[in-house]
């Protein structure tokens, strides 16, 4: 059975692994792929977590009830359960049709729309998000962290800014540095 496209994909989930761990270390390329490689067979609590990043909601003890009722024989070792992607791949089909969805996957499924496109969608608003952050950050002269962290307790979302609000912002900023050298002084 094919997982449907609201629910993150096996392929999506390893790609979003391999960035992750790419990003983590990204001059030591042996390291990812033992990391890669090293992830399965995956613990019950590893198979919860995998689950849950893919839009599924369970915990350890409903995870192991599905399997049983579904007639997988889980493997143990000593107590705890071993799983392979083949099996938490069968197991996010069943909590899909059982609605075992987080909000996110429940939206797209209401909505019609992928994970591929949300993701998209998300990446999206990012890069907008950052643009005005750059702005307001090089007009400032301070880093887009400090100018976000700096104006994140007064402003709204930087998102929703206008040319006006950037404005607002970068005033902030250059207020308090002066603020900030007027005390150095003292």
């Amino acid at each position: 059975m094919p997982i449907p496209n609201h629910i993150v994909s096996r392929e999506q989930h390893e790609a979003r692994c391999r960035a992750h761990l790419e990003r983590q270390w990204p001059d030591n390329p042996d390291r990812v792929e033992r990391c890669m490689e090293r992830r399965y067979p995956a613990s019950l609590a590893d198979a919860v977590d995998e689950l849950g990043t893919r839009g599924l909601e369970t915990d350890p003890e409903h995870l192991v009830h599905t399997a049983q009722a579904a007639g997988l024989d889980l493997r143990v070792v000593g107590r705890n359960y071993l799983l392979y992607p083949s099996e938490i791949d069968l197991l996010a089909v069943i909590l899909e049709e059982h609605g075992r969805m987080t909000p996110d996957a429940s939206w797209r499924k209401a909505c019609g729309v992928s994970f591929a496109q949300h993701a998209a969608i998300e990446t999206e608003i990012a890069a907008r998000r950052e643009a005005k952050i750059q702005t307001v950050a090089d007009a400032a002269g301070v880093s887009p962290q400090d100018a976000f962290d700096r104006t994140a307790k007064v402003m709204r979302d930087p998102l929703e800014w206008t040319e006006a609000d950037i404005a607002e912002a970068i005033r902030l900023l250059d207020a308090e540095a002066k603020a900030e050298a007027t005390e150095a002084m003292r």
